[in-house]
């Protein structure tokens, strides 16, 4: 029987992908108010582009001002936001803080990575951006939450290729991250070598994957495309 094992290509590895079910592992700072705080979060649900378009001051989008605030928040035991208050905001008094407030009822953190010893005390500093520009986006550095179950990777790699003797082959695919951070819309860029189906394969790949749908610097992966690179390697028989 054939066995395949996949090679995330550079933009994937170091977001340092994570197999199916699981999440990143946390980092965690000490904080003497809430007594820990949770860096590099992984979310579980996040706010849309829309939720974020509902909540934006409609002074500031009328005159094309971008905002930024920060909170923090304490953390329940099902990984809702609790008790946010404003930690900073730019420009002040633009109402950029009140909205991002407004928005903490849809974020939810994977539960999985806050440890159970310090639950009752965790807490996740949250940066929310406010830009009313349009234009495609692009999340240049994807965290991946989600890739293709280890069981289900000799299922991937191309019968044509196998069968014309190819042991590895490389695809490049552009997709649409949704407000889960799943991706959607996934087109083949680029297949290397051509004509020998590695660009289904990714397309087959990209479909169970999922990136971190709230990004460090305060973006809705919602909406935003996600270019990445995926290698097929065909292991030896079994």
């Amino acid at each position: 029987m054939r066995s395949t094992i996949m090679t995330m290509a550079a933009v994937c590895a170091a977001a340092g992908a994570a197999m199916a079910g699981d999440a990143p592992a946390p980092v965690w700072g000490g904080d003497q108010a809430t007594g820990y705080v949770l860096q590099e979060p992984a979310w579980a649900s996040a706010p849309s582009e829309a939720d974020i378009a509902a909540v934006y001051p409609e002074q500031a989008k009328a005159k094309g001002i971008v905002g930024q605030a920060l909170m923090r928040c304490r953390v329940s035991s099902a990984g809702a936001l609790q008790q946010c208050r404003l930690a900073g905001e730019a420009p002040e008094k633009a109402g950029f803080g009140p909205a991002a407030l407004a928005l903490a009822p849809k974020f939810r953190i994977l539960t999985d990575v806050i440890d159970p010893k310090v639950q009752d005390r965790a807490a996740v500093d949250v940066p929310v951006l406010f830009d009313s520009s349009t234009g495609a986006r692009f999340i240049a550095h994807p965290e991946w939450l989600r890739t293709l179950p280890a069981d289900k990777v000799q299922e991937v790699f191309p019968p044509k290729a196998a069968d014309a003797g190819l042991s590895t082959g490389r695809a490049v695919v552009d997709c649409v991250s949704d407000a889960q951070g799943n991706m959607t819309g996934c087109q083949v860029v680029s297949e290397d070598p051509a004509g020998m189906d590695f660009g289904p394969a990714a397309l087959r790949v990209a479909q169970v994957m999922g990136v971190n749908p709230w990004t460090p610097d305060g973006h809705a992966a919602d909406g935003a495309h996600v270019r990445f690179a995926l290698r097929l390697n065909k292991a030896g028989a079994q």
